[in-house]
């Protein structure tokens, strides 16, 4: 979020999943992430193609996402 390339959709408390807007090229990160070995986010319009979620992204985490594997990926949503 302090990149400011992504804002908080919904505020409530989750465990797992979560929706977070992207203020950039939707397809371009997620080809990032997976030529990074990453199963990228869902883009939630190809499901629900609703102007207010253009642009959402639906993430899971998991315990099975190690603290380095979080870190890269932060550092490739910086770039």
């Amino acid at each position: 979020l302090t990149t400011g390339k992504f804002e908080k959709i919904f505020n409530y408390p989750y465990f797992n999943e979560f929706l977070i807007k992207y203020n950039g090229d939707i397809k371009n990160i997620n080809k990032v992430l997976m030529e990074n070995n990453f199963i990228p986010p869902l883009i939630v319009s190809s499901l629900y193609p609703d102007n207010d979620l253009k642009q959402t992204l639906l993430f899971a985490v998991t315990e099975i996402s190690s603290r380095d594997e979080m870190n890269l990926i932060t550092s490739l949503f910086s770039q």
